[in-house]
């Protein structure tokens, strides 16, 4: 995919993320009439505007340092993977932006952390294979190019019971300021109401 962020013109490859600041021109296409590019778009926070204003062609100008907005972490290759989640960041509080935005990996009969919750809004946008995701008491296949948002407080983990590498985008919106307290609470499920002790 080509993306102009000011004046400056870049190719993004896969697993590339575009940070852009509000008020900064820019503007994603494909010149490539043979391949097919998709796209994960988040404006964050949503713009309170009417939407019609944001298709307005905005005018080019000079932007210093656009290179810095481009961000392509290392997604770990299949060989290189770990079990549970792998995880490759784009953006995140010390990289200048308020949202986390990463891209997590699992392989086969692997998964993410124990039964959790938080204080923010989290985002999963499978690009490869199928997540299974535990949302409250209800679970969930998410193949690939599914999407879930899961508010805060909301119980969740996702876990891969698949025979393929699966990897998924993942937003935290927004990251925690405060780092003295955790971002995730872990949830212990014990036993139904009423069930005999």
């Amino acid at each position: 995919m080509e993306v102009q962020i000011g004046t400056d013109k870049f190719v993004a490859e896969p697993f590339t993320g575009i940070v852009v600041p509000a008020g900064i021109s820019h503007e994603v296409w494909n010149d490539d009439t043979t391949a097919e590019t998709r796209v994960f778009e988040v404006i964050a926070p949503g713009s309170s505007r009417n939407v019609m204003s944001i298709l307005k062609p905005a005018q080019p100008r000079k932007v210093e340092n656009t290179a810095q907005y481009i961000r392509t972490p290392k997604v770990p290759a299949r060989n290189e993977l770990k079990p549970g989640l792998n995880g490759a960041r784009f953006a995140g509080r010390d990289l200048g932006t308020a949202e986390q935005m990463r891209i997590d990996s699992t392989l086969p009969g692997s998964g993410g952390p124990s039964p959790h919750v938080h204080k923010f809004t989290q985002v999963y946008f499978e690009t490869e294979g199928e997540t299974t995701l535990t949302y409250g008491l209800l679970t969930y296949r998410l193949p690939k190019y599914s999407i879930a948002i899961i508010p805060p407080g909301v119980v969740h983990t996702n876990s891969n019971k698949t025979n393929a590498v699966e990897r998924h985008a993942v937003l935290l919106l927004n990251e925690p300021t405060d780092r003295a307290e955790p971002f995730d609470v872990e949830v212990e499920f014990k036993r139904t109401v009423g069930e005999a002790k």
